[in-house]
């Protein structure tokens, strides 16, 4: 295991929140007739947001791992 350190990431939103799903289809259901009779809700897409955040972080930690010398 090691420590990443000096990575000129801003990691203030990164909180649980920001890792959490905006799905309300299980907690409406009140009893397993409703969970089997209901439709199931489409499948929602990555945000755009959240790719440009991951391209962000990836690009700091490879540069930092680049750097380390083997």
């Amino acid at each position: 295991m090691c420590q990443i350190r000096n990575v000129n990431v801003k990691v203030e939103k990164f909180e649980d929140k920001y890792f959490s799903k905006k799905s309300d289809y299980k907690k409406n259901m009140n009893n397993a007739n409703e969970f089997f009779d209901a439709e199931k809700p489409e499948k929602q897409k990555f945000p755009q947001e959240k790719k440009d955040d991951q391209k962000i972080v990836d690009a700091a930690l490879i540069k930092l791992v680049e750097s380390v010398p083997i």
